[in-house]
């Protein structure tokens, strides 16, 4: 079916074009020429209307994978990207591919000792330092609480241990300003690795063996690295 000029008007709305005012009333006065011209103009601020709505669902999508705390991403952008992106294209060339999921030892008592301040910073100092040390295609998330996941795309397990490995040795503590005083926070992670040599495992699987290598080494009173079927590091 086609429209009338009057009936599309209608259904979209008051969509003004340039400085002369909404297409209806364009098309009352008749000052918008003929139909041509009338449509021309109507499909230019369509399109200029279609452009600002597309950024802000990209804007809005960001905001809703993203964790709000460390600005990485959270679990749910993550599981996307094991079930339809990196990991189903490293299965696909049946190319290496890993997880690794870390948590923070005993951050209950860091914010018992020193506040809750001090926790939070923490988990931020933990997600500035894999936002620096993980390469671009790796996927950096915060899954929740003190627990954090990265995809590691084209990589098998001896780089995936060597990526743990740079994320511990970048994580010098130093003093931080909590509550208006300077005190070293001291803390250490438990790190479980799960990797995949080519199309072994789904993604979702691999993310649960790495977290059951991660339980596995905070069994041992944590600050260490597990990997699956192979000793501690």
């Amino acid at each position: 079916m086609i429209m009338s000029v009057n009936q599309l008007v209608d259904t979209i709305g008051p969509l003004h074009v340039g400085g002369t005012g909404t297409l209806g009333a364009l098309w009352e006065n008749g000052t918008a020429g003929d139909s041509e011209a009338l449509l021309a103009k109507l499909a230019l601020s369509l399109q200029k209307k279609i452009c600002r709505l597309e950024g802000k669902l990209v804007l809005l999508r960001d905001q809703l994978t993203r964790d709000p705390m460390t600005g990485l991403r959270n679990k749910r952008y993550l599981e996307e990207r094991l079930a339809a992106g990196q990991w189903a294209r490293s299965a696909r060339y049946r190319h290496p591919c890993s997880v690794i999921v870390l948590d923070v030892d005993d951050l209950k008592g860091i914010n018992d000792r020193w506040g809750h301040a001090a926790g939070d910073w923490v988990l931020r100092r933990v997600s500035m330092t894999l936002h620096a040390t993980m390469r671009a295609p790796d996927v950096a998330a915060r899954l929740g609480g003190d627990e954090f996941a990265v995809l590691l795309p084209g990589t098998d397990e001896a780089g995936a241990r060597c990526a743990a490995q740079r994320l511990l040795r970048n994580l010098s503590p130093g003093p931080a300003e909590v509550c208006g005083s300077m005190e070293g926070i001291t803390f250490s992670l438990s790190i479980g690795i799960a990797s995949s040599a080519q199309d072994e495992y789904h993604g979702q699987t691999l993310l649960a063996m790495a977290d059951r290598m991660m339980y596995k080494a905070k069994s041992w009173n944590g600050n260490r690295i597990e990997v699956t079927g192979h000793r501690p590091a």
